[in-house]
């Protein structure tokens, strides 16, 4: 799950204020600035949300949260069989939004927003509720460890494992694509 960077009136303090006592906001500051004063400068309401960006992305301050638990029998059924709609496609994340945990577990009126394979991070590492710089590396390593499963029993049926070359080609072609569509997104 994820949580978007924002602030709660107190209707006293402008945004400018509320952004300052909150930690993760406040390394956001310099990029809100210079999206103009109108926003900073606003005093919202008492117990008023304002969100501070639309951009579901851990460098632009919002929260991930750990949700693993919610991976039950009937959710990864729904994920097996979306999976296996995709030729070639054996572990990665999804990106999903849903109204509900019923959504979730139906996959009725669950929206997916993006598919991320082998070398996407497993983002519930970044709650920073929940673990730590170490349970993280664990969890990176056990990625990893899934990975090399896959792709030893892939070479059993008999796919060719890639080349150094070809690996190498294809991580610079995947880079310069990243840094295109940063250009687009501005950041």
């Amino acid at each position: 799950a994820k949580e978007f960077l924002h602030v709660i009136g107190d209707g006293r303090s402008t945004v400018g204020a509320l952004i300052r006592e909150k930690p993760r906001a406040l390394l956001q500051l310099g990029r809100l600035q210079a999206s103009g004063p109108g926003l900073l400068a606003q005093v919202p309401a008492p117990g008023q949300r304002i969100n501070l960006g639309i951009v579901g992305n851990h460098a632009k301050g919002t929260r991930f949260i750990n949700s693993n638990h919610l991976a039950n029998e009937a959710v990864c059924r729904n994920f097996d069989r979306i999976s296996k709609e995709i030729d070639g496609f054996y572990y990665g994340r999804f990106d999903i939004k849903c109204e509900s945990l019923e959504a979730l577990t139906s996959g009725e009126g669950m929206k997916i927003i993006e598919i991320n394979g082998a070398c996407s991070e497993p983002t519930h590492i970044y709650d920073p509720e929940r673990g730590t710089y170490w349970s993280a590396l664990r969890d990176i390593a056990r990625h990893w460890r899934i990975i090399g499963r896959i792709a030893r029993a892939n070479h059993r049926r008999g796919v060719p494992y890639l080349s150094h070359r070809i690996m190498a080609r294809e991580f610079l072609h995947l880079f310069a694509y990243q840094r295109k569509v940063r250009k687009l997104g501005g950041s």
